[in-house]
């Protein structure tokens, strides 16, 4: 990865998500202006939370955001929550980073098992790598107690050491890459009609703690107030469906 600022490295890697799981199979919704675009400010910054959403193939929805800072075109924030159907067995993924104040201040990476085989033989070895390549530059962050019992074991909660950013950047688009040719590989359907219900339910559980995370509820509410932050969150970003 040649670039190095935080925000830079965020861009390379919207795009490298856009580049790696937007493809031929999947098409791009088109969202209300009110989850497309929202408008707020960060410490007396405008900035502008821009979201697209997919869907099609293994993925019952692919949502990548990012929160930009309107006077330079600065990414503060990119997200990527990637929904897999049920009838493919996959792992949750779910990518959050936060670059305020120059560095990564926040990284949260996993793959969200949502059935127990198909994450020890296929997901576990993915994040296992992403761990060994970014355990030199990274700081352990503590494991917010909402997703104690839906985020995996080996999930990345962590900021990057000063200077580390870039090592940690790479480590990241490598996993992305990763997760990609785990989803080319995979079948649409798995015919196990009972992993797939329980991997359903796991799904509706992942989502259901995301909606208890009070942090991002409570930052997202002083970027865009309250009433906006909780309908994006709840209604959409992580809307649990009906059985």
């Amino acid at each position: 990865m040649e670039t190095t600022s935080p925000s830079q490295i965020l861009s390379t890697l919207c795009e490298q998500a856009l580049g790696l799981f937007a493809g031929p199979t999947l098409r791009e919704e088109v969202l209300p202006d009110h989850y497309a675009k929202l408008h707020g400010a960060i410490r007396g910054h405008a900035v502008a939370l821009h979201t697209r959403r997919f869907v099609g193939g293994v993925w019952r929805s692919l949502t990548i955001a990012t929160i930009v800072r309107q006077a330079d075109g600065e990414l503060c924030s990119l997200t990527i929550v990637g929904l897999p159907t049920s009838s493919s067995l996959l792992p949750i993924l779910g990518v959050d980073l936060i670059a305020l104040q120059g560095t990564l201040s926040l990284v949260a990476v996993d793959l969200s098992p949502t059935d127990e085989q198909l994450f020890v033989e296929q997901a576990s070895p993915i994040l296992q790598t992403l761990l060994q390549q970014a355990q030199p530059v990274l700081v352990p962050r503590k494991r917010p107690a909402f997703c104690h019992d839906t985020f995996s074991p080996l999930a990345l909660i962590c900021a990057a050491r000063p200077g580390g950013e870039p090592r940690l950047g790479e480590s990241i688009a490598e996993f992305l890459t990763q997760v990609a040719a785990l989803c080319a590989r995979t079948p649409l359907v798995v015919s196990d009609d009972k992993r797939q219900q329980a991997a359903w339910q796991r799904q509706r559980a992942w989502l259901r703690s995301e909606q208890e995370n009070r942090k991002e509820a409570n930052a997202m509410s002083l970027m865009f107030g309250e009433q906006v932050a909780s309908r994006y969150l709840q209604e959409f970003l992580f809307e649990v469906p009906h059985e």
